[in-house]
């Protein structure tokens, strides 16, 4: 059923006016203040979704045979706690509620073996302004990929090649250098 608008037959008065301008910014406020209910409800829909997902691949894990989450912490913090232990001679103070967030979050990264050997790699290094803070763990957090085995990343050949197809004399040593005298001579 089509909808008929009525057309006002005469101009409106000034208050009918404002009156519907009212109207139309607190329509405004109303539709905004929604927004930001429905934003804050997708964020915490997605962060549900995401620890769904963590459970079912938790659960997928077991049933494979895996090894559950909170063995694999302990094995972390027991290696940290040797590791801290054999620099500075006591107990390093975990701050569970803090730290076993971020534990879970390196898992997904790494596996234990690759913590424990970057947990070694951080209590060795002997910067002052670790050792003068001694070696926290959020530290060690923020700078995981510092100290993964110097193997991890293979090995680089940071020398350009000779390029194959130079016909400069002298050859150009690299890619950079020939395209720099080609680009001079498309100039002239």
């Amino acid at each position: 059923m089509p909808v008929k608008m009525l057309l006002p037959t005469e101009p409106l008065s000034a208050e009918a006016l404002q009156a519907f301008l009212d109207a139309s910014e607190a329509k405004i406020k109303e539709l905004e203040r929604r927004n930001r209910t429905l934003k804050k409800l997708l964020t915490k829909w997605q962060e549900l979704y995401e620890q769904f997902g963590m459970i079912l691949a938790e659960q997928d894990n077991l049933l494979g045979g895996g090894v559950e989450i909170s063995t694999k912490l302990h094995q972390l913090e027991a290696s940290w706690q040797t590791a801290w232990a054999s620099r500075y001679h006591g107990e390093y103070v975990f701050a569970y509620l803090r730290d076993r967030p971020q534990w879970k979050k390196l898992l997904k990264s790494f596996t234990v073996e690759a913590l424990q050997i970057r947990i070694l790699g951080y209590i060795r290094d002997g910067d002052p302004f670790y050792v003068q803070r001694r070696h926290p763990l959020n530290l060690f957090i923020l700078n995981v990929n510092k100290y993964a085995p110097e193997d991890h990343f293979g090995t680089f050949d940071l020398e350009s090649p000779v390029t194959t197809d130079c016909k400069h004399l002298p050859r150009c040593s690299s890619d950079a250098q020939h395209t720099k005298r080609r680009a001079a001579e498309l100039r002239a």
